[in-house]
């Protein structure tokens, strides 16, 4: 694994992970600055899709524990299996789908449809395994987009209903190995 890009950002009444990678992995090329127990701020933690630096299993538990009241962002199609697996309590997660709003207290995620080199919908259920995230939190409105993304017709018009004020769009497909 060549290396990942965690983010934290806070706003006024947020305090947003964004992909946060905590584990220790053989190959990173700097160790997690933070332990899992050391965040007990959080009020949303994202996990943009499948892979093990995005969603880290082995550190999402502490996360909870360390967070009793934040809520995990994940893909609508994950959110069950993340659960079961992390035995984490179903109430803790927030399934995004493409074109879907969720409101929590003061904070608004649009999920937006995303296309990838290596993921389109899910044939069977319609569902976006990697959507991207528009979050509007006191006051700010990120783009939260991960993996290796795709220019498709119908983002930019997307993207033209808000006026960001941080974009967090995907690294450049020369930066990556394994995404």
């Amino acid at each position: 694994m060549a290396g990942q890009h965690s983010f934290i950002v806070k706003t006024l009444g947020a305090v947003l992970y964004l992909d946060p990678f905590l584990s220790p992995w053989p190959g990173r090329r700097m160790a997690p600055l933070l332990k899992p127990s050391d965040v007990t701020h959080a009020t949303f933690i994202f996990g943009s899709h499948d892979h093990a630096d995005h969603i880290d299993r082995g550190s999402w538990p502490a996360l909870a524990e360390a967070s009793p009241r934040a809520l995990f962002v994940v893909p609508e199609i994950l959110r069950a299996r993340l659960s079961r697996q992390l035995k984490i309590h179903a109430g803790r997660f927030v399934g995004v789908d493409d074109g879907l709003t969720v409101r929590r207290g003061g904070v608004r995620i649009r999920a937006l449809p995303r296309r990838t080199k290596l993921l389109d919908p899910n044939p069977k259920t319609g569902q976006i395994p990697m959507p991207g995230f528009v979050v509007q939190a006191g006051g700010c409105t990120l783009l939260f987009i991960r993996a290796i993304a795709c220019l498709y017709e119908g983002l930019q018009t997307a993207l033209r209903r808000w006026r960001l004020d941080l974009a967090f769009p995907a690294p450049s497909t020369a930066a990556m190995r394994d995404d």
